[in-house]
């Protein structure tokens, strides 16, 4: 019956035994999930946002990995529409706020340049209405500064439930959190929506930044978006950037960011710390034991050496 609705109204389709192995692999992911969570067997990794201004790391997004014992590697198109459907949508999103949230707290605190973290949100999580709760937990928990935490939804997620998603962008955007429109150029969105929207960033989707290098009307496009979010004062990010064809195209256009395999694909944890910048307060590891070893490390010593040596000369007048 499901599978006659999302073919629309008036239909039938007959049984076979690919849906039925469908269903089977569904029912197995929905449980090894409720084990993985359990268990915290999931990861997220991180995917670098590059400045086209600045040529400068400007904001990563945070991504779900997992790798099962029994199922192997569940890409997140498999996983998301069954942790919807199951509820485990709520405390995989929590998870995952808190996590991504945590790590971020952490670079900071290592000394690492302060940059935003996207994080995916379903629409589910905001129909239910506790998304705001859970984002306050992950801030609260982790320390991190609202102003570092950009909540990711999708533009057909934004369209359903329409007042009263309005309501809680509203309500996350007052507490400092970045919103970042996704998948742009997929849904339906009006100009009169995107004006109530309170959105910092627009995030072009890649099946648009694709095109840009073939379909004249493609090349039309992209501009007209890049002008329509700078309009309302919001960034705009192009995601599946894979060719410098496409990057170059965008940059003549005023693109602000783009994210893609040109650029890097997602990185484990310890691998996309080397993308950071450090602060310059913070010196990176090592760096001072390699300016004691060298020739300002001499300078610094005989000096400390003179200071001593004067104050045991006047130590030495004062008792004689």
């Amino acid at each position: 019956m499901c599978h006659a609705k999302k073919r629309g109204r008036d239909n039938y389709q007959f049984f076979c035994q690919s849906m039925n192995a469908a269903l089977q692999r569904k029912l197995e992911i929905e449980a090894r999930l409720r084990l993985a969570l359990e268990r915290r067997q999931l990861k997220l990794h991180y995917q670098p946002k590059l400045d086209l201004r600045t040529n400068a790391i400007s904001g990563m997004e945070a991504l779900v990995r997992w790798h099962d014992a029994e199922l192997g590697v569940v890409a997140p198109r498999d996983l998301i529409p069954v942790a919807e459907v199951s509820g485990l949508i709520h405390p995989l999103g929590a998870w995952s706020l808190e996590a991504a949230c945590t790590q971020n707290a952490a670079w900071q605190s290592a000394g690492y340049q302060p940059i935003p973290v996207g994080v995916n949100v379903s629409a589910v999580q905001f129909s239910r209405g506790d998304i705001c709760a859970s984002v306050a937990v992950a801030l609260q928990r982790s320390q991190l500064d609202p102003q570092w935490l950009e909540i990711e939804m999708t533009e057909s997620g934004m369209l359903q439930d329409g007042p009263e998603h309005e309501r809680t962008l509203h309500e996350l955007k007052s507490m400092g959190v970045r919103i970042a429109l996704d998948d742009f150029g997929t849904g339906n969105s009006s100009l009169s929506y995107l004006t109530r929207i309170p959105f910092d960033t627009l995030k072009l989707d890649r099946s648009v930044v694709r095109d840009v290098e073939s379909d004249s009307r493609s090349k039309s496009v992209v501009p007209s978006v890049i002008a329509l979010a700078h309009s309302v004062g919001a960034r705009i990010v192009a995601e599946g950037v894979d060719s410098e064809e496409q990057e170059s195209f965008l940059r003549s256009h005023g693109c602000d960011e783009i994210q893609g395999f040109l650029f890097s694909a997602s990185l484990a944890p310890e691998d996309f710390v080397r993308f950071l910048p450090r602060q310059p307060q913070h010196p990176p590891p090592g760096v001072i034991l390699q300016l004691l070893a060298g020739e300002v490390g001499r300078g610094f010593l005989n000096k400390r050496r003179v200071r001593k040596n004067r104050r045991l000369d006047r130590t030495s007048q004062i008792s004689s």
